[in-house]
């Protein structure tokens, strides 16, 4: 039994009244009627698709099948498939008449599910995983020789029984075999516990028979009587599957043979061990007694409604009745494993991928994520790709209020993530490569991630700097040629906290002396009006300015993000700034000027040039100071 697994229980009571006591023969195992021999030795590869409800990879008694699962044959190496199967409500799939040779099974799963792991079972064929939903499996060539090693001691019982009318003494329980490719050898399997599985030929109880046989579908079997169905081929293959290598004691490997028979050799819904093909006559004194055989039929009972609704794959080893050179009294049809299994979930479940990462602002401009750094929340991601069964991958996120994001049940499979839409005052500037570590670093975008199954990969980050607010144009506007607002059109959003703050505006107009940062500069005291939506800031100063003077505007320009740095902004303007004047609330273009105000702003051209190189050599002594 596997670990964890509930002893097998003990139902049915069978009295000595109702038992019939068949004369003593020797025992030996089960002889019945000869068979008729397949005409070829080819392959069979099969198994089933399941859910795993506990994931761990393993076909258990309890789980169901899958339906809907496309499994695929492929010569190893090749990339177009030789034959292919769907997979109904049993789950189970089938591909036979196979030459040696080495092959892959591969799964895609139905809608919804995913491929998250093999199991494979296998006693004949050499299989391996390749991953989690393909299979290599090398078919040996026919026949294959079977060296009988006896009954196991511990673990058998005998009884009378009938078979096909025929009376029987049969030792039932497992028997040990290996498997070579020549007689005597064991190169294809050193040794593992085998029942028998239709007729029989007189082998010894203490084994040394070798004897060729081909490898088949259980459904191949034949007893004389009836056809074996696939649904008790089914069944007999999850028997001995999930029992026939496990630890039983002397109660239950007897009765986990006579199961097997039951489902056999007879037809009936329930188990009938009293009537119909085969028949338990009663036990083989000393060997076995009365209340000991009760307890093996009643556990016959057990196994044979456990099997019900069940089906799995193994393999008929088909016993030649021609015999071997050394031990040549008998040959025997087996049981041995052959199944290559499909573990599947749902793709939602938690077992599943994830790419994950983060949208932040790199303060400091080194490419990683620092404590420091600031998130960046409503930024659009998207995912796009090809998982590993072909489908085509596109989703779309959105950066939480950590700058955090995230892609779950994600099959495994190529994937690129890309950043959409930041905002318009961030630039993008680094992608930092998380894991699993195998993409490919771009602009705006981390490509090519190869994910595995079952991996939570984190910190695929995203990187953005604040592009600096900068005045696209300044206006003036005024009544009869006095200025009275100066209008900024900026290229960003400002920060809506601070800009109203007076402190950081400074306003100075050029005294008579028409120099900057003397005695007679003109100071105005502003206050700043923002419009975010018109993106203008408009400064009101204290004083209306006069159009044919000059003015030193300074301010900090501070982003409305935290991310993006302030700028000191800095504007020498006067007349030839002044586009526009209101004239009676109607905005209008600047009159012409008369010919006595031509002959002045020739002077105001030649001064304002002037001004310019003097606030510029102003500015820069300033700036220097600073450094």
């Amino acid at each position: 039994m596997k670990p964890g697994k509930s002893p097998l229980s003990l139902r049915l009571d069978r009295s000595a009244a109702t038992r019939r006591v068949a004369p003593r023969i020797s025992p030996t195992l089960e002889n019945a009627e000869r068979r008729v021999m397949l005409a070829s030795g080819l392959g069979v590869i099969a198994g089933t698709a399941f859910l795993d409800s506990n994931n761990n990879h393993a076909l258990d008694a309890t789980e169901t099948y899958l339906a809907g699962a496309t499994i695929r044959l492929f010569l190893s190496g090749g990339m177009v498939p030789i034959g292919s199967r769907t997979t109904q409500a049993d789950g189970a799939y089938s591909f036979t008449g196979l030459p040696p040779g080495t092959y892959v099974v591969a799964e895609t799963p139905p809608p919804g599910m995913r491929v998250i792991g093999t199991q494979i079972r296998s006693q004949v064929e050499v299989a391996s995983s390749l991953a989690d939903n393909r299979i290599q499996v090398a078919l040996p060539a026919s026949p294959l020789y079977v060296n009988y090693g006896g009954v196991l001691p511990g673990s058998y019982q005998v009884s009378h029984d009938l078979v096909n009318g025929t009376p029987e003494a049969d030792s039932i329980g497992p028997f040990r075999i290996s498997l070579g490719t020549a007689p005597g050898g064991n190169d294809v399997n050193p040794g593992f516990l085998s029942y028998c599985l239709d007729d029989t030929h007189r082998l010894s109880f203490g084994g040394g028979e070798r004897f060729p046989v081909l490898t088949s579908p259980i459904t191949a079997a034949n007893n004389s009587r009836v056809t074996l169905t696939a649904d008790r081929a089914g069944r007999i293959a999850f028997l001995y599957n999930q029992f026939g290598n496990t630890p039983l004691n002397n109660i239950q490997a007897p009765a986990l043979q006579l199961a097997i028979w039951e489902l056999l050799y007879d037809t009936g819904a329930t188990p009938d061990f009293t009537s119909g093909n085969f028949q338990v006559l009663g036990p083989d004194a000393p060997f076995t007694d009365g209340p000991t055989l009760d307890q093996v039929v009643a556990q016959a009972t057990n196994f044979f409604e456990m099997s019900s609704g069940k089906n799995e794959a193994a393999l008929l080893l088909d016993a030649s009745p021609s015999q071997t050179a050394g031990k040549a009294n008998g040959s025997q049809s087996m049981i041995a494993e052959g199944s290559l299994n499909f573990a599947n979930q749902p793709a939602n479940l938690a077992a599943s991928s994830s790419l994950a990462g983060f949208v932040y602002c790199d303060a400091n401009h080194d490419g990683t994520k620092d404590a420091g750094d600031v998130p960046v929340a409503g930024v659009s991601i998207r995912l796009t790709g090809t998982d590993e069964f072909g489908n085509p991958v596109k989703l779309v996120t959105v950066s939480g209020v950590h700058g955090e994001y995230r892609f779950s049940d994600l099959v495994p499979g190529t994937y690129t993530i890309t950043l959409l839409n930041p905002p318009l005052n961030l630039i993008p500037t680094s992608e930092s490569l998380g894991t699993p570590g195998n993409g490919k670093v771009e602009v705006n975008r981390i490509a090519n991630i190869s994910l595995p199954a079952r991996l939570d990969a984190a910190n695929n980050n995203f990187g953005l700097i604040g592009r600096a607010v900068s005045v696209a144009g300044l206006e003036l506007l005024g009544i009869h040629r006095q200025a009275s607002r100066i209008v900024l059109h900026l290229n960003g959003p400002l920060n809506a906290a601070t800009v109203e703050n007076v402190s950081q505006y400074s306003l100075i107009g050029l005294g008579k002396d028409e120099s900057f940062g003397t005695a007679d500069d003109v100071h105005y005291r502003v206050v700043a009006a923002y419009d975010p939506i018109a993106g203008t800031l408009t400064l009101i100063p204290d004083h209306h300015l006069n159009i044919h003077q000059h003015y030193l505007l300074r301010m900090t320009l501070s982003g409305a993000s935290s991310c993006v740095p302030p700028v000191a902004y800095k504007s020498v303007f006067g007349r030839l700034a002044v586009p526009y004047f209101q004239v009676h609330g109607v905005k209008k273009a600047n009159p012409p000027l008369t010919p006595s105000e031509i002959r002045h702003d020739t002077r105001v051209v030649a001064r304002t040039m002037r001004l310019l190189g003097k606030a510029a050599t102003l500015l820069a002594s300033e700036s220097a100071a600073r450094v």
